[in-house]
């Protein structure tokens, strides 16, 4: 007897996070090597050793990139 699997179709990503994507893409690995000084010297998750990523990873370098791409348009 073979069991059979149906997996869900994925559904496309919206056109609004295509948008914020590309516009934190050229700052987003500037954002983190930031983030790596300043959230992960003093984490108690250790988890970034293991190679694994936490959330708190993930928000602090959007957060990070939207506020280094602030500061671009600040200076043109």
């Amino acid at each position: 007897m073979r069991l059979f699997f149906i997996k869900p179709k994925q559904q496309p990503p919206e056109p609004g996070i295509i948008v914020l994507d590309k516009a934190l893409e050229r700052v987003r690995t500037q954002a983190q090597v930031r983030v790596r000084e300043l959230l992960c010297s003093d984490c108690l998750d250790q988890r970034c050793l293991t190679g694994s990523v936490c959330k708190a990873f993930l928000t602090c370098v959007d957060s990070i990139a939207w506020e280094m791409t602030a500061e671009k348009a600040e200076l043109n």
